[in-house]
């Protein structure tokens, strides 16, 4: 796999070509408010590009590029970690070792380095990137949503998880004081959104109403508001909050799947920084980070189908960063991009009888449930998927993998690839 680099302004992005594939993520816990830069796994200030492979064997796959010439380094392999730490995926304390494991990085022990981290259903598990050994964590439950975030504005990540269905927010520190225990502030129609709205250091409790297109900000420090039923956004459009302008404050930002475009305001001003800029297209996913080192946000989308990315420099004036051609690609159709959340699939390979009559029910995380799942190629012969992810039937092949969405409850969907395995019958 290889890259190729292009350094030049342009009035506005090149063209891309649309793929006739909808893929919709929420990105639930975009770690806008982190002094360090996001997805900075090796402490050059720079984000880096970032894929988590879920399952029972799951792994990170992380490159770096450098600073001054974008050239691309491998940092991470296969869950091989750079800085002399090597991280077994099945092992829980590390990578995380069930399928529905999301990955959930942060700057946890305040080196400088973004470490790899996972949760499920309450269970943290946290692999410092620097080379000291990591550790695990019960804080939350399998209806909550992790966002973790500085809240203390100690320099370290902390862990925090949010209640959709009672709107409320659960904080703890890697060392176990609690912040933050039951916090009302929310309800369950609102995804959080956390950064830091107010830079002051510190993320702030941050929700997005996706019926309303409003947020609603506030510190942890105090129950003033930030900002209250402020509307930005629409339908058909996902948060990407982030330092866009280079003010040391997470800016309202969306992005709009359909048409690949960006909006985005700057919460201390009021005024536009991005409005309907044109960079990606349906079936893209954003992951905005600061992919050169400047300080401010840029403009990134990722290709899951052809594991391509594109990074546009939006200030001060517009460069294209990367720009994919026939050999670049970072990634396979089964790997996520770290930085946005669900839904996605948490089943990608199924165990099925050959040649008898048997079943495997689907699953998924992130987003809302009610989830529906849809084939988006030809199953093979014998098997049928049902609205709620049942597949059932007879079929007589040893194994096969075909395209599977994952539709939450607000319409926002993701692609991933299925894989089957039939296991002999064993007949009395």
């Amino acid at each position: 796999m290889k890259f190729r680099f292009i350094h030049r302004r342009v009035n506005r992005p090149r063209e891309i070509l649309p793929i006739f594939v909808l893929v919709v993520f929420v990105s639930t816990f975009p770690l806008a408010g982190f002094a360090e830069v996001f997805n900075d796994y090796n402490g050059d200030g720079v984000s880096d590009l970032a894929l988590y492979a879920p399952g029972w064997s799951p792994s990170w796959y992380i490159r770096s590029l450098d600073p001054w010439t974008l050239n691309p380094r491998t940092i991470v392999w296969n869950g091989n970690w750079s800085g002399g730490l090597v991280v077994n995926p099945v092992v829980a304390v590390g990578l995380g070792a069930i399928p529905s494991c999301v990955p959930v990085p942060g700057d946890y022990n305040g080196d400088g380095k973004c470490d790899g981290a996972t949760y499920s259903s309450g269970a943290w598990a946290i692999s410092y990137a620097g080379g000291s050994s990591g550790g695990s964590a019960s804080w939350g439950t399998a209806d909550m949503i992790p966002v973790p975030g500085d809240y203390d504005g100690d320099g370290k990540a902390d862990l925090a998880v949010y209640q959709p269905s009672m709107g409320r927010w659960y904080i703890r520190t890697v060392s176990g004081t609690v912040l933050a225990y039951g916090v009302q502030w929310g309800t369950s129609t609102m995804i959080p959104v956390t950064g830091d709205y107010d830079g002051d250091g510190r993320s702030d409790f941050a929700l997005y109403d996706r019926t309303t297109a409003r947020w609603y900000i506030r510190p942890l420090s105090s129950g003033n508001p930030i900002a209250w039923a402020l509307q930005w956004g629409g339908y058909g459009m996902v948060p990407v909050p982030g330092d866009y302008n280079g003010d040391g404050r997470s800016d309202l930002a969306m992005y709009q799947e359909s048409s690949g475009r960006w909006y985005i305001r700057s919460l201390s001003s009021g005024n536009p920084i991005a409005w309907g800029v044109q960079w990606g297209y349906s079936g893209a996913v954003p992951v905005p980070g600061d992919y050169d080192g400047d300080g401010r946000y840029d403009l990134c989308v990722y290709d899951c189908v052809n594991s391509w990315w594109y990074v546009l420099k939006l200030l001060p004036n517009s460069a294209v960063l990367t720009y994919h051609d026939s050999v670049e690609a970072w990634g396979t159709a089964s790997m996520m991009p770290v930085g946005v959340s669900g839904p996605f699939l948490t089943t990608p390979l199924v165990d099925l009888t050959q040649s008898r009559y048997s079943t495997a029910q689907l699953s998924a995380t992130g987003g809302f449930a009610p989830y529906r799942f849809t084939a988006m190629s030809p199953l093979p012969a014998g098997l049928s998927l049902s609205p709620g992810g049942l597949i059932a039937g007879t079929t007589s092949i040893r194994s096969g993998a075909f395209w599977i969405r994952v539709s939450d409850s607000y319409g926002c969907t993701s692609i991933s690839l299925m894989k089957i395995g039939t296991l002999q019958a064993q007949f009395p």
